[in-house]
């Protein structure tokens, strides 16, 4: 797992089975397509996406990278469709795409802030899942969700993954495979799911902890969602 050595391998995998007994894959009606509901447990009180931010470099190392927002601000009107809800784009030509299939940068640390306050007690260990296709594994347990896809099932310290996320590049495109694709702590208090061939991060809590998670907008993008949604990805087109 890279150096991250906190990530402690597991004998067994069964601290993941109410994860994959709470999936309920199936097609939304009237499409073809998937509803979250088939990458994302049932059981919480709300749900919200983040829409992974594009970037731009910045000019020099002295520099701030643009944030998602300078990127969009200086773009004409173009969007993707994620999971049945239009998300703005930047079409600058310095633009870079939004990460897929990894959580991190400055959006992450502040939601990480957020998940750290909620659990109890912030120390508190949490299971982390890894796609088997990250090519990041060493020996654990492993099971499968969303249509047999396989993952490595770790245990680690809440606190020591978002005190990780200030060591990992600061720029919102930085490769980060060292961040799992699924996080919950013991309590099950709450849920976190980046899949793996996706541009955004899904959360499931609390009414509580989704308000403080909706709280971060405008700075973040954060949006409610439902379980119901199309699990569906669209390329950018012209906003009309």
């Amino acid at each position: 797992m890279g150096t991250l050595a906190f990530y402690r391998p597991l004998a067994t995998a069964t601290e993941a089975d109410w994860f994959a007994s709470a999936l309920r894959p199936r097609l939304v009606p009237k499409t073809r397509s998937w509803a979250l509901h088939s990458i994302l447990p049932a059981g919480f009180d709300s749900y919200v996406h983040i829409p992974h931010p594009e970037w731009a470099p910045a000019p020099s190392v002295h520099a701030d990278d643009a944030s998602h927002q300078q990127v969009a601000a200086d773009a004409g009107p173009a969007e993707r469709s994620l999971y049945g809800q239009p998300v703005p784009i930047g079409t600058r030509s310095d633009a870079q795409p939004a990460a897929e299939g990894v959580f991190s940068g400055p959006w992450a640390r502040r939601v990480f802030q957020i998940l750290v306050r909620a659990s109890h007690p912030a120390q508190l260990d949490c299971f982390c899942a890894f796609w088997e296709g990250n090519g990041r594994g060493r020996p654990t347990a492993t099971f499968q969700a969303s249509w047999n896809s396989v993952y490595w099932l770790y245990s680690a310290s809440l606190a020591a993954i978002a005190d990780s996320l200030e060591n990992l590049p600061s720029h919102f495109g930085s490769p980060a495979s060292d961040m799992p694709n699924m996080i919950w702590p013991k309590t099950r208090e709450w849920c976190l799911v980046t899949p793996y061939n996706y541009h955004s991060t899904l959360v499931g809590g609390s009414d509580r902890l989704v308000a403080e998670l909706l709280d971060l907008a405008p700075d973040v993008d954060v949006r409610t969602v439902s379980l119901e949604a199309p699990l569906s990805f669209q390329p950018p087109r012209q906003a009309t």
